[in-house]
Order: structure tokens, then sequence, then C-alpha cells
């Protein structure tokens, strides 16, 4: 179905966003995965710049400390000294997905659990396809779908949208660097490569799966869903 059903009108919103772990327990599950890189530096950044830890930044040390730190105790036991009153950034999203490769969790295993799983770089597509799965029907602001009579230059629409996404919606809380634009040492890529190791695997997953998962709803709804979600004109 292309358009809203007269039957949907007034039906109340069942949807939650929610940062806990993962759990069976949940009819349905989506999940929108950050790129691991970036989200450790987010996590430094955020414990150091931004408002809401700013009572207990003085307790955080440089960045190279920092990654140090994390890297040298064991991935999955308790960290050996202080925590720094802020995040622990070992495989972090692999934690709340409950994702265990060492275990014998696959990509299957993710497919299952959730019923959309998209990487962050493709918010606005990722946006459309959970409203869709959601809802059973495309709404106008994610339908780019080409007429017979007019083309619109999609080639050009995924460049600009891919320039733009990382400006799409920023909640910054104060901070002043950023996890996808930071210039790191090689060191600390080096550092940075052995907390997120989990993450990284969990993260090439997503992108495959929601390859599949758009391919899916645009064969069946017959459908290009826009890589920049369209700004509707205000009333």
């Amino acid at each position: 179905m292309r358009t809203r059903p007269d039957s949907y009108r007034g039906v109340k919103c069942t949807l939650y966003m929610s940062e806990q772990q993962y759990s069976e327990h949940s009819n349905i599950t989506y999940m929108i995965k950050r790129n691991p890189r970036h989200h450790v530096l987010s996590q430094y950044f955020h414990c150091t710049e931004s408002s809401d830890h700013a009572r207990r930044a003085h307790e955080m040390p440089s960045l190279d400390d920092w990654l140090e730190y994390w890297s040298y105790n064991s991935l999955d036991g308790e960290p050996t000294n202080v925590t720094f009153g802020c995040y622990d950034p070992r495989n972090m999203q692999s934690k709340f997905a409950d994702f265990h490769p060492e275990r014998g969790d696959s990509i299957a295993g993710i497919q299952k659990k959730f019923a959309v799983i998209a990487p962050m770089d493709d918010l606005d597509v990722a946006i459309c396809v959970i409203f869709v799965h959601y809802t059973g029907w495309i709404p106008e602001a994610c339908d780019c779908s080409l007429s017979q009579t007019v083309k619109l230059a999609l080639d050009q629409e995924k460049s600009i949208a891919k320039e733009s996404r990382n400006e799409s919606v920023n909640f910054d809380h104060g901070v002043k660097n950023h996890g996808a634009t930071y210039n790191t040492t090689k060191s600390q890529d080096e550092l940075i490569n052995q907390l997120i190791e989990r993450d990284m695997l969990l993260y090439e997953y997503s992108k495959e799966i929601f390859e599949q998962q758009l391919m899916r709803v645009e064969e069946f709804f017959n459908v290009t869903i826009c890589q920049k979600i369209k700004q509707q004109p205000q009333k």
C-alpha cells in the first residue's frame, strides 16, 4: 500500500525509543547501528565536553590514556582500575544488541532478532524502512519513485544525500569535537580497533542485512525509497 489507509487515522503509536539492551520479550525490535570508530570517539568527547557530564569531566584522562586503559583491560571482564565515571567503550553496541560471535552468534541470528537493523550512515533510508515495516504503507516523504513522464536525477540526489547525512539531525550536547570528524593518530586508531572488534563485525552485518531489507521493501511496494527524506511544504 502506497498511501495511508483511512483505517490508520487516529491509531495511537505504540513504538518507542530505548537505549536498553536487547530483550527477547520485545515483540518487534529495530536497531540503528552507528559506525563503531565514530561511536568510541563520541563517547570520549561526551564524557569530557558535554553539559551532561560537566560535573565529572575532571575524572577523565587524556584520549590516549583513556584508550590505552580500556584496550589493556579484558574485553569481557570488569576493569581493574577506575572507570572515570563514564562509558565503557568496549564493544558497547554488541553488548546492547546481545551479539556474541564467540558463542556462535551469526548474521542469521541478527536477522531473527531485529525486524530492521541499519547503519546510521543510511539514517533517512532506515527511518523510512522502519516506518513502512511498522505501518504497512509508504509516506510521500519517503517515496522517490520515478514516473514515466518525469525522470528525477536520482544519482544526483544520492550524492547530495550522502554529503548531507551527517548534517541531518545533530544533538551535540554542547560537545565541540565529534567522532565522525575528529582526526586521530595511527596509535589511537590501533587502540580503537582493539575496542570495537565485535562492533565492527556487527556493523558490517547491519549493512549487509539492511541492503536486503531495503530491496524487499522496494520490490514489494514497487517504489524507490528516498536517500534523504523529502521536506514537506509547510501549510
